[in-house]
């Protein structure tokens, strides 16, 4: 709850000093919800937009991407199995 607390004290501030817009999303998460987004996925009418897939010894290389400010879309640091 604190984190929750400081990020909406700070949005503000933040948002006139990096010239970018921040806003705080909550929501209640409840059953019939989360299903009803399973089902919209699972039909393919939602879809979440992937930018970009990393690897993960490329992590350091997604962060900085995103830290650029540029990603329009969700940047992806995939786990592969061991084999």
């Amino acid at each position: 709850m604190q984190q929750i607390t400081q990020a909406s004290l700070l949005a503000p501030l933040l948002s006139r000093l990096g010239g970018r817009r921040s806003t705080l999303l909550m929501a209640k998460i409840n059953r019939p919800d989360l299903e009803a987004l399973a089902n919209m996925l699972a039909s393919g009418a939602l879809a979440p937009v992937i930018e970009r897939r990393y690897p993960l010894h490329e992590a350091a290389t997604a962060v900085a991407y995103v830290a650029e400010g540029h990603a329009k879309g969700k940047v992806i640091v995939e786990i592969s199995p061991q084999r």
